[in-house]
């Protein structure tokens, strides 16, 4: 679908281009933070890398939303805008997937080895650590 000359995927929710079209034409005012996940279930994939950053488009016959890095940069990655779950500016939530759910988020802390600290997400380890401020700064991050 095409809004104000954006190319977004077909099966994005119209709630979620409104939003990344008022971001785009703010004029990069306002830094937001995209989480991605399953479109179906909600589900939150934990993403941490390129899911923050100011809303511009890609030039080009075919303009499609991307996620700039700082307010005066001119090229950045293309957003899976179909695969956004939760948008959050600030402390401000202002969407979420209807069924949204993120992965139970726990500290593990093991015995040994070079990154004793694990944060387990619904019991699988999904990112380890070599000190605890490491782990509950990035939890922090996360939740």
């Amino acid at each position: 679908m095409i809004v104000n000359g954006t190319t977004y995927h077909d099966e994005t929710p119209q709630e979620v281009v409104k939003i990344l079209e008022v971001f785009r034409q703010s004029g990069r005012s306002a830094k937001i933070r995209l989480y991605l996940g399953d479109a179906k279930t909600g589900k939150d994939w934990l993403e941490e890398h390129d899911v923050e950053g100011y809303i511009g488009r890609s030039t080009g016959s075919v303009k499609v939303p991307l996620l700039l890095r700082m307010k005066t940069s001119s090229g950045g990655g293309a957003i899976l805008d179909h695969c956004i779950v939760k948008i959050k500016s600030g402390r401000l939530t202002i969407y979420k997937h209807p069924l949204y759910n993120a992965p139970e988020l726990k500290l593990k802390r093991n015995l040994g080895g070079e990154y004793p600290y694990e944060v387990k997400a619904d019991g699988q380890t999904h990112a380890a650590f070599k000190t605890e401020e490491q782990a509950r700064r990035w939890l922090r991050k996360m939740e």
